[in-house]
Formats: structure tokens, sequence, C-alpha cells
């Protein structure tokens, strides 16, 4: 699970009212000298979420050296507020009001950066690929080393078609694949991922499907 620490009592608010995440954990720090503590004590957050309107603009600035990822929220947009968020290697700024739905797909766009191993499917699925996982909200699915490898492949070229060549050379390796070895393979994986999401390109291979709400996490 990964980790953000939110000084922002708002987009806090946010994710505690919505449906919990299965990739990420989130927790209210209710003051600038609490969020520093947290930091330099565990230094653990793979995100940080910081209200420019609640803090000093001289106190932001020792965030400057730091090597997490931070957001800078603020109720109305200014110059000053912009002009702080780049000086401190603010990867993102959010004006509010925000919804939750925009706000997952910043928070997954900026961890899925972060972390190469996380790929974004449809319908809320994510591939964690050094963990040989399929996640959604309602459980994850455990891969072979084989799955693993295949939804490595097609997912390299998201939306175009991988041939039969590519994946026998990347998920067989060097070994024969007979073509119901590699039907078998695709219909189990098919049962573990959304619905249509591998599609069957006769006679050239197979494409790997992704919607554009695919950064969108329920």
């Amino acid at each position: 699970m990964y980790r953000l620490l939110i000084y922002d009592e708002d987009i806090f608010k946010l994710f505690r009212n919505g449906k919990s995440s299965h990739l990420f954990t989130f927790e209210l720090v209710a003051t600038a000298s609490e969020l520093m503590n947290r930091i330099y004590d565990e230094y653990q957050y793979d995100l940080l979420v910081i209200n420019y309107d609640v803090i000093e603009p001289s106190f932001l600035e020792t965030f400057s050296d730091m090597k997490a990822k931070i957001i800078i929220s603020y109720d109305k947009y200014s110059i000053q507020g912009l002009v702080h968020a780049v000086k401190i290697g603010a990867v993102d700024v959010l004006e509010k009001p925000v919804d939750l739905v925009f706000l997952k797909q910043i928070v997954f766009k900026h961890l899925s950066e972060q972390h190469k191993d996380i790929i974004l499917l449809s319908n809320g699925y994510s591939f964690l690929r050094t963990k040989c996982l399929i996640v959604n909200e309602q459980g994850q699915y455990v891969l072979s080393n084989k799955e693993r490898l295949l939804l490595e492949v097609l997912s390299k070229n998201i939306n175009k078609i991988t041939s039969y060549e590519e994946i026998e050379a990347y998920v067989w390796q060097g070994d024969f694949m007979s073509s119901d070895s590699l039907r078998t393979l695709i219909k189990n994986i098919r049962k573990k991922l959304p619905e249509n999401s591998i599609r069957t390109v006769k006679g050239f291979g197979y494409m790997l499907e992704v919607t554009e709400t695919a950064t969108v996490l329920s």
C-alpha cells in the first residue's frame, strides 16, 4: 500500500467520505509542525498534499530539498501560490473545490509515474508487476509467471496489437509456444481482468484495450 500525507482538511474529507482505495492509505496532519515531524520521523510517504493557504510560504520553502512528491492545493488561484509551487518542485497544483474522481486521477497519475510497477487498467483495475497481482476494490488476483509476462508484453503496446511472435519471444523465452498453450493462457488471464480487456486480432495477435477512464479508481 502507498501512503499519502495530507495537510488539507477538505482534501482529507473527500478521501474519507469516498470509498477506500485498494492501493493507498491517507493520513491527516493538523499543523505545519506536525507535518514536518511526520516527514522527518518516518519519511515513508509517497505523496504529500499541502494547502498553500494555511502554511507560511517561508515554511513551505523548506520542502524544496526534499525528494517527496508534493501536490499544492489552494482555495483560490494565486500567482504567489503557483510561484511557490514551482519553486519547491511541486508535481501538481489543485484549485479547490475538486471532486473525488478528479482527485483520484491526479493521485494515481503521480503514483504510477513514481512507481513504475503500477500499470493502470480499465474499470478500477491495476496491474502490480513486481508483485504479480491484479487488484481492484473487490480484492486481488495472483498471477502465474507466464500470466505476468503476458500482461507485461501486452501492456507495452496498450491499445495496439502485440504480435504472436512478440508474445512467444517474451513469454516463452526460447521455448516452443503452441496455439493451444497460448489460447489457454489468454483464457486464464481474461478471468482476472475487466471484461473485453484483451481483444483477439485474428491472424496477427492480441490487443490490451484500456479505456480513457483507466486512471479513475473507485
